[in-house]
């Protein structure tokens, strides 16, 4: 086991129905984000996940953190263009660095 270091996240703020643009094809998000998951795992990229409820809204986070011959911010630009090639449109924050501590 190892240490994790600093994790930075994004924050999923907004998805389009880019799905009704292919409306002659099938599009299942449970096999894009598999995808998107199994190309970060072979590319040695860890992850955290984080998926808050609030009153209104639920809450998705993705992040990242150094480990290898990867840095932080490395990781998280390759998450980020990952999440952008299949979810046509999706909108994404940066977060702050302790982001994730002030919501624990």
């Amino acid at each position: 086991m190892h240490s994790v270091g600093e994790i930075k996240c994004l924050k999923i703020t907004g998805i389009t129905k880019f799905w009704d643009i292919h409306k002659e094809k099938t599009i299942s998000l449970r096999l894009l984000m598999g995808d998107v998951i199994s190309g970060l795992y072979e590319s040695g990229i860890p992850i955290v996940f984080g998926v808050f409820g609030r009153r209104d809204s639920v809450e998705i986070n993705i992040g990242t953190y150094g480990y290898r011959d990867f840095s932080t911010d490395t990781n998280l630009e390759i998450i980020k263009t990952s999440l952008q090639s299949p979810f046509q449109g999706i909108e994404i924050e940066q977060q702050p660095p302790e982001y994730l501590k002030t919501i624990l």
